[in-house]
């Protein structure tokens, strides 16, 4: 009898042993409502609380498990995902690793309370053809603005233009002797609004004369071609210096004619030390060059050059110049 006392109380030990380690471990849960989270005390597992099992948002999860079985004092609260996973109410209140989409493309990204989803593969209630569906959406919207853009751009290029030939017929009437009747002028809609549009005329400005109507044209035929630049009479001389010999941006001058038949840096910068000297004239120093030259470039040859620069006043002055010899002649 003492033998058998001895082995039930061995029993006895090892139920209990077992019916901590379970409890421990989470079976065993005593509450009422299984998914209820049991607290029991660890000096007297007898003793215990039920607990509600957290109801958490998507984007978190219950710090244990539901149903489970734990000692008093342990933390039941929601706490967030760690990233790249997620959990909402497909998930069964845990959080689960986002879906990995490798090579193929992705629609929308893991967020934490939804699960990516790529090219081929749903995850989520979100379907691709309705993220590019809504793309499309968007993409006709900014087609609209597009337009509206288009439309705010070109009734502001109009209003440039505008105010650019009235610059010019303000230009035009203040350097003009002309008065401001004898000019042409447009109107435009109902408005009234009237813009004086200045033509190319003797009386224009070497500053206005190459953005006039007309004064393009230049009639290279009534210059001489035997006259060369060491000969050149002195009132075309005067008219090239004092045409040349301007620094008004975006008019060319001497500079530019002289890069344009290529002369020598060396002299040309020789040439440009005549703009710091008072009275100097850098034209005049760029046709005593020419001039000594071994092949010396005729008038002519100089002004196809001043003309491919578009300084077409030039040209016209000293077409002009010929033109009113030949008719005195």
């Amino acid at each position: 009898m003492k033998d058998f006392a001895q082995v039930e109380e061995k029993i006895l030990a090892v139920l209990l042993i077992t019916a901590t380690v379970l409890v421990a471990q989470g079976y065993g849960n005593r509450c009422g409502n299984k998914g209820e989270i049991e607290l029991y005390q660890e000096q007297n597992p007898a003793k215990y609380t039920c607990w509600p099992f957290p109801e958490c948002h998507d984007g978190q999860e219950p710090s244990v498990e539901p149903g489970s079985t734990h000692p008093s004092g342990t933390e039941v609260t929601c706490q967030s995902c760690q990233q790249n996973f997620y959990s909402n109410k497909e998930t069964n209140v845990r959080c689960r690793k986002c879906t990995s989409c490798g090579k193929k493309l992705e629609h929308s990204p893991c967020l934490s309370g939804k699960d990516r989803v790529c090219s081929n593969s749903v995850t989520g209630k979100e379907l691709p053809n309705q993220k590019l569906s809504s793309s499309s959406k968007q993409c006709g919207s900014h087609s609209f603005d597009g337009l509206h853009i288009a439309l705010s751009c070109l009734l502001g290029l109009c209003i440039v233009v505008i105010i650019f030939f009235g610059w010019l017929a303000w230009k035009r009437t203040k350097q003009s002797s002309h008065s401001e009747e004898s000019l042409p002028s447009t109107s435009f809609g109902h408005c009234g609004l009237r813009i004086l549009i200045p033509t190319c005329s003797s009386s224009a400005s070497a500053e206005m004369r190459p953005f006039l109507p007309g004064c393009n044209s230049c009639k290279l035929n009534v210059i001489p071609e035997d006259i060369k630049l060491d000969k050149l009479p002195y009132q075309v001389g005067d008219k090239l210096i004092e045409m040349l010999d301007g620094k008004k941006p975006p008019i060319k001058n001497w500079w530019d004619v002289a890069r344009r038949i290529e002369i020598p840096e060396s002299e040309l910068y020789k040439i440009k030390r005549e703009e710091e000297r008072e009275a100097g004239s850098p034209t005049t120093q760029l046709l005593s060059y020419l001039s000594a030259v071994e092949r010396v470039l005729s008038l002519k040859e100089f002004v196809q050059f001043i003309h491919s620069l578009k300084r077409h006043d030039i040209c016209r002055t000293i077409a002009e110049f010929y033109q009113n010899q030949n008719s005195t002649d």
